[in-house]
């Protein structure tokens, strides 16, 4: 939770997270952190043309829309807006579930024979 509160405190939505967490407690229900978490996010670009990169994750966060969109949306090509694309990739390798991967490579060498 501390983590949620330093992130809701860096973006200034602290009164929107209590809410969030209020209507939690009076449903009696403990707070989904994960799902907190998930709607708390963040996208930090710096360098000379970040403003043109930050553009699309600006739309995707407000928008609801996840990296996985962002990953299967067609880009202009070559430019750097592309860069979008391959931050999203190398952010849905890093974080595949490697009991899944195991899994499908199991299922793949099965199927191959």
């Amino acid at each position: 939770m501390v983590e949620l509160l330093a992130l809701a405190h860096d973006r200034g939505c602290e009164a929107e997270l209590a809410e969030h967490l209020a209507c939690a407690l009076q449903a009696r229900e403990p707070p989904d952190r994960d799902a907190l978490r998930a709607q708390f996010v963040s996208a930090t670009i710096v360098g000379e043309q970040a403003a043109d990169l930050l553009a699309e994750y600006v739309l995707a966060m407000q928008q609801g829309i996840g990296l996985n969109k962002i990953l299967g949306t067609i880009h202009i090509y070559p430019t750097l807006a592309e860069a979008n694309k391959y931050a999203a990739g190398n952010w849905k390798c890093a974080h595949a579930p490697p009991s899944l991967l195991a899994w499908v490579g199991r299922f793949h060498d099965w199927r191959r024979g």
